[in-house]
């Protein structure tokens, strides 16, 4: 069973989606931490990127300066559609060879935090919506990345509001208490995830 887990930043996507794996004994991954593997070096992001902008976007190393790119990324809607044209088909190639790699019965827990705003929610067996309200997200990540109030929310502003992101998943972890609370929700999910799981099975 392949599953989603997305949220707005600051939402604590990161920490439900290992608790998750965990439970389940199942795979963890993140789609960020796939698109960075894919603008490495000689890696097809990486040519590609090089393919459309040149140097623009490197360092002196010759490597994929992110700081920068990231920034470009919020700045322009143009770059950032151009960037997600070479990224999101790898992603979903890598998402979909690690699914016909596992058997019935395994669980991969796939971290996305733009699932909704990307359309991926049919590559999906189940989504799962990591909720907290706007303001408590602001506050989290200033506290977090030592950043502007502004640059959060001009992040915020790129996504889908939490409440619908929370409305349109599958089921929702509301982690905006302690670390207690949130792990008996997921707990719960495990042996709806669980029980899910063997009725597909049993199909």
């Amino acid at each position: 069973m392949l599953i989603g887990v997305t949220g707005c930043i600051g939402a604590g996507k990161s920490s439900v989606a290992r608790m998750l794996g965990t439970m389940l004994d199942g795979v963890y991954l993140s789609t960020d931490q796939i698109c960075a593997e894919m603008l490495e070096r000689d890696k097809q992001g990486y040519t590609e990127v090089v393919d459309l902008w040149g140097k623009k976007f490197l360092d002196e190393q010759g490597d994929i300066n992110r700081e920068i790119v990231r920034k470009k990324v919020f700045d322009n809607r143009e770059i950032r559609r151009q960037l997600e044209s070479i990224l999101h088909p790898l992603v979903r190639m890598r998402l979909k060879q690690l699914r016909d790699s596992k058997g019935a019965g395994d669980f991969i827990v796939a971290e996305v935090p733009l699932l909704f705003e990307t359309g991926w929610e049919k590559d999906f067996d189940w989504v799962v919506s990591v909720y907290v309200p706007a303001e408590l997200s602001v506050s989290r990540v200033m506290m977090r990345d030592k950043t502007s109030e502004h640059d959060v929310k001009a992040i915020l502003a790129a996504q889908l509001a939490p409440e619908i992101k929370r409305d349109r998943a599958d089921s929702v972890i509301d982690n905006t208490r302690d670390r207690a609370h949130t792990e008996k929700q997921v707990r719960i999910l495990v042996s709806l995830l669980q029980q899910s799981d063997r009725s597909i099975s049993a199909k």
